[in-house]
């Protein structure tokens, strides 16, 4: 039983705990941080199956990509929904840095 899903949750959840921890220590945004992690987890191939799939006809592989898409994509939005929901006092690992004004 091998699913890409599973990794890929496990990737995004670490990538938004790391998002969160980096925007508390530099004082920025965390989707700085997290787009462009998140950009190589995205299913594209597996999107671009189905959508060839559909249009050859094939109705045992739009179906077969499409789902192994949707459930990259759910697992992607799962891991960063469960680190966003969580308060922000569990990202405060490292201290933010302090910008003189002078």
């Amino acid at each position: 039983f091998t699913s890409t899903a599973l990794p890929t949750f496990l990737g995004a959840v670490t990538l938004s705990t790391l998002a969160r921890i980096f925007s508390y220590s530099r004082r920025a945004p965390s989707t700085l941080y997290l787009i462009p992690g998140i950009i190589p987890l995205v299913p594209g191939s597996r999107v671009y199956g189905t959508m060839k799939a559909v249009l050859d006809g094939d109705m045992f592989a739009f179906y077969a990509e499409g789902s192994t898409a949707l459930k990259i994509a759910g697992a992607i939005a799962l891991g960063i929904i469960i680190i966003f929901a969580l308060p922000y006092k569990f990202f405060e690992v490292v201290k933010p840095k302090v910008v003189n004004k002078e």
